[in-house]
């Protein structure tokens, strides 16, 4: 009879091994531990789109698929949402509780995405997090809520526009749109294409330096948003800036010193330094142009001696208002030296 090559190898192979003759040793498994397993088959709540006036709320079924009890630890809400009532603290392996929530859309506008964690003793899963997802619509909607014009000029004449859509079924009529500032004019126009109207927000020249604010109210005919307010402000800066506002130099008598200026006009204006006056001759003036609107002064060769304290360097623009600027210098007197005993 003839054996097979294959037979005859795997026979000596297991002729030759230490274990041939000896019975096999079979690994268990390693046993698990048994543990709670928080589940939810729908932790997101999808709303829809629901007026920004209502309250949504939603019934969340929580299930243990764990072997040993579960307890829910604590159930943290995020702005605007509440979780009202847990049915039970302690859910046994293939039982449920119930978590009622609500979300308040009041005064909300657009996609809403709020989160509620729910925080057990599931050692895989210590937080399960459950969502309301929707969208709040409001019945009158403006875009932006707020306008900003940024920076700008005492003599700037800026627009901003808003959109207010009219979203419901109801016909909606404007009875008001007025500016709670002078320095602010506001006009509406109607979209034949739409339901909607555009609020144009522009600004009234003079404006004066600093922060400035204002409120535009449309008041409509609508039961639920009869008044929409439309917050307006801005910066108004000089047609120039420059720094530093002062040069504070040490004495010294026989010393010097460099120190720089900025300027720029704003609105990225462009102009020219005519002349740089100092208020000593010896002192000079390098000027580089870093943009068309803007400039660096090295001012070289300064003795700050008491004489300098309290004058002023002078700079000459091209520009209107202002056609110049001041810097003024201090100088800090050198501390009294103690006389070293004898």
């Amino acid at each position: 009879m003839r054996i097979p090559i294959f037979a005859l190898a795997s026979a000596l192979l297991l002729a030759g091994s230490p274990l041939a003759g000896f019975p096999q040793e079979t690994v268990a498994p390693e046993a698990r531990t048994p543990a709670p397993r928080i589940a939810c088959d729908q932790p997101v709540y999808e709303f829809g789109e629901v007026d920004s006036t209502k309250v949504v709320e939603h019934t969340f079924v929580i299930r243990n698929d764990g072997d040993v009890s579960l307890e829910i630890l604590g159930v943290r809400a995020t702005c605007g949402c509440t979780a009202t009532d847990v049915s039970t603290r302690f859910i046994a392996p293939g039982e449920t509780a119930e978590i009622k929530a609500k979300l308040n859309l009041q005064g909300r506008q657009g996609r809403q995405r709020k989160a509620i964690m729910v925080q057990s003793n599931d050692p895989q899963n210590p937080t399960l997090t459950l969502y309301f997802d929707g969208t709040a619509l409001m019945a009158v909607q403006a875009n932006p809520r707020q306008i900003f014009f940024g920076r700008i000029t005492p003599e700037a004449v800026v627009t901003g526009v808003v959109d207010l859509v009219f979203a419901g079924q109801r016909p909606i009529n404007l009875l008001k749109v007025e500016s709670s500032s002078p320095l602010f004019s506001v006009t509406n126009v109607p979209v034949k294409e739409r339901a909607a109207q555009q609020i144009f927000v522009q600004t009234v020249p003079p404006l004066p330096k600093g922060a400035v604010r204002g409120n535009v109210r449309i008041e409509t005919d609508h039961p639920t948003y009869p008044v929409v307010d439309i917050g307006v402000s801005g910066f108004i800066v000089g047609h120039l800036t420059f720094a530093p506002n002062e040069v504070v130099l040490p004495e010294k008598p026989d010393g010097a010193e460099t120190r720089y200026l900025l300027c720029r006009a704003e609105g990225d204006t462009p102009f020219e330094i005519v002349s740089v006056q100092m208020p000593d001759p010896a002192m000079e003036a390098k000027i580089q142009a870093t943009a068309p609107s803007a400039y660096r002064i090295e001012i070289r060769n300064i003795r700050p001696t008491m004489e300098l304290n309290g004058q002023a360097i002078r700079v000459i623009t091209t520009l209107e208002d202002p056609k110049e600027f001041s810097v003024p210098l201090r100088v800090v007197p050198q501390a009294e030296r103690p006389v070293p005993p004898s």
